[in-house]
């Protein structure tokens, strides 16, 4: 499961019964918006850019 923050910190936690953080990713910019995924790449909002990350 991933999970964004204001501040441009995704989160990937582990599905489960049992709370476990996998990875923290920093965009370094503020996000207010939920990352898409499409065609295996993620698409970013940040308050300056669009970010696309992938393949």
């Amino acid at each position: 499961m991933f999970f964004t923050n204001d501040e441009g910190e995704t989160f990937v936690l582990r599905a489960g019964p049992k709370f476990e953080v996998l990875q923290v990713n920093r965009i370094g910019e503020a996000t207010l918006a939920s990352p898409a995924l499409v065609d295996g790449r993620w698409y970013i909002r940040t308050d300056r850019n669009l970010v696309a990350i992938g393949r």
